[in-house]
């Protein structure tokens, strides 16, 4: 029977505290059904019946970037690879050589890295390699980034169109910045929406403006 190294502060995860119970179901079944190179071959008939989770497909979207869809009905769990051998790929696990093989055939591995550079095409939006954006780019594509996050120009336009006032973004920004487990956090578009929709409930009146406003707001950022 294989075996599988898994957090025990996984509750306490962020990210993990705000799936959904069937979210956080899934995750732990992926877990201990992938092979150990994180690949799972999901059958969602049989995956439905075992956990009794009636849309898989939504549960899968919810998961986001943390499983990639490598081809059909083929998924690969991100975070895996690095949980399970430390240090990799110079982990002093055995099963490590065969994991790697694993992944070189489904291209996720090449020249000694690990060539994952997309996430699901049903998450969010794209994640932008901010290695990739040519400096001259850079102030025009991006509004805010730190580490390893960034918040493009255009996100942050959809957010003053959803009604959330730049005062509140910028604060936001830098509660995420500040918060010691933002690693946990690879799209930070998604993470701020979330960090919203949280705080809403405990003041509805501080993150949201009339949609006039916003709008009012927009036009006077075309003129400038």
């Amino acid at each position: 029977m294989a075996k599988r190294f898994i957090d025990t502060e996984l509750f306490n995860d962020e990210w993990f505290m705000e799936l959904s119970k069937e979210g956080k179901l899934f995750y732990l079944y992926l877990i201990t059904n992938c092979d150990h190179a994180g690949i799972i071959k999901l059958n969602k008939k049989l995956c439905s019946f075992q956990t009794k989770i009636n849309n898989i497909e939504t549960v899968i979207k919810e998961l986001d970037n943390r499983l990639l869809s490598v081809k059909d009905g083929i998924y690969y769990l991100t975070k895996y690879i690095h949980f399970q051998y430390p240090n990799f790929p110079n982990s002093k696990v055995k099963q490590q050589e065969s994991a790697i093989n694993i992944l070189e055939k489904y291209g996720l591995f090449s020249n000694g890295c690990l060539t994952v550079k997309q996430v699901l095409d049903n998450s969010y939006d794209n994640v932008i390699d901010i290695d990739s954006v040519n400096d001259s780019d850079k102030k025009e594509k991006v509004y805010r980034k730190f580490k390893h996050l960034l918040l493009t120009n255009k996100e942050f336009d959809k957010l003053i169109e959803d009604g959330y006032t730049k005062t509140d973004i910028d604060n936001t920004l830098d509660d995420i910045e500040n918060y010691k487990k933002n690693t946990n956090y690879t799209k930070l578009n998604l993470t701020v929406r979330k960090w919203f929709k949280r705080n809403e409930g405990k003041n509805k009146e501080t993150y949201k403006i009339p949609v006039h406003e916003a709008q009012r707001w927009n036009e006077q950022q075309k003129k400038c």
